[in-house]
């Protein structure tokens, strides 16, 4: 009865640590209408192919090959199994306590939620809609829309003349940003 019990015990054990388990990416097949995002996993030298990659909501993406993946296997079989979370931290930006960050590895581009409450974007930043900003807008550079940069046309109002029937009379004595 002992060894019965022992046996069964050992089974369970290896069934429990049979449900979790950690592998890296070897392949992605990106997620379809309706279909989760599958990913090949390889666990040693075992292979897993169309392991399910669950994603939070609202937040998607592919990961790369040789990320690492937590894997739950559901009964501990490893016919069907998914993976509920892939880090790669090859090229992770280093965060202080409090941070968050999005971040692609492939062109470098990251979004970082600072400590401080400023959010940080590093790469080229597209705005595909309309911007409404509660607050000042500060620029190192110039600002340009689809006429004029703001720089050509501080140029322009600096130079300008008003004409008086004494003749123009020459450029204005308040030049836009400080400068003639």
């Amino acid at each position: 009865m002992k060894r019965e019990l022992e046996r069964l015990a050992k089974s369970l054990a290896d069934r429990i640590r049979g449900v979790v388990s950690r592998g890296r990416v070897a392949r992605v097949d990106p997620a379809a209408d309706g279909v989760p995002q599958a990913v090949q996993i390889a666990i040693g030298r075992s292979v897993h192919d169309r392991v399910a990659h669950l994603q939070p909501y609202g937040l998607a993406a592919v990961p790369l090959p040789g990320a690492e993946a937590l894997l739950l296997w559901p009964g501990g079989a490893r016919e069907r199994g998914y993976a509920v979370t892939v880090d790669d931290r090859r090229d992770r930006p280093q965060l202080k306590p409090g941070e968050v960050a999005i971040f692609n590895r492939v062109t470098g581009a990251k979004v970082l939620l600072r400590a401080d409450g400023v959010i940080e974007l590093d790469g080229p930043t597209r705005v595909a809609g309309d911007l409404e900003v509660d607050g000042n807008v500060t620029a190192a550079g110039d600002v340009t829309d689809a006429a004029a940069s703001m720089a050509a046309d501080r140029l322009v109002f600096n130079a300008h003349v008003h004409p008086t029937s004494d003749g123009p009379t020459g450029p204005t004595s308040t030049p836009m940003g400080g400068g003639a």
